[in-house]
């Protein structure tokens, strides 16, 4: 069973005493806004940190409350079990207007934007082979080539790309 608080509990705790706060958003999410005092451990890795946890209780939190239930769950899985989930997460914190690092964004995070348009030409490939020209599929190719070099090499030219676009600036 994963505890819950809400932020405003938490920021009140956090006004008494010290805290131990995890954000298991994603960097760039983190970057671009988080609540003060709070520590970026993203979800993929939280579990690689273990001494986080070895005197503290851990307040997880995310964007909404999602990802940090299910680190909560994770961890206690792995044997971890003082970590309490944040209620709403950084959307509730923003609408209760506590107080924040940065400004937090209302548009889609890079990664999720990233799946979103390779899913959209993978498929546009795809029915472009059946539909229109067998060579269509070359398009799914070289999007799928693309995703390859990113996993590998740790840099997304699509990320790069789509960080023009006026809605992440």
């Amino acid at each position: 069973m994963v505890k819950s608080i809400f932020v405003e509990d938490l920021h009140e705790k956090m006004t008494n005493e010290e805290v131990c706060l995890l954000d298991v958003r994603g960097t760039d999410e983190f970057k671009a806004s988080h609540v003060k005092g709070s520590l970026n451990i993203p979800m993929d890795v939280i579990e690689f940190h273990p001494h986080l946890f070895k005197n503290n209780v851990a307040y997880i939190i995310c964007n909404s409350g999602g990802r940090s239930k299910m680190a909560c769950q994770s961890l206690h899985q792995a044997g971890i079990t003082n970590v309490i989930n944040v209620e709403g997460g950084v959307m509730a914190w923003s609408k209760k207007q506590l107080p924040m690092v940065g400004q937090l964004k209302k548009s889609i995070p890079m990664m999720r934007q990233v799946m979103i348009v390779a899913g959209l030409m993978i498929l546009s490939g795809v029915a472009l082979h059946f539909l229109v020209n067998p060579k269509g599929i070359y398009l799914s190719a070289f999007v799928g080539a693309g995703l390859f070099y990113a996993g590998a090499s740790g840099n997304c030219y699509m990320t790069k790309v789509l960080a023009l676009f006026p809605w992440n600036k």
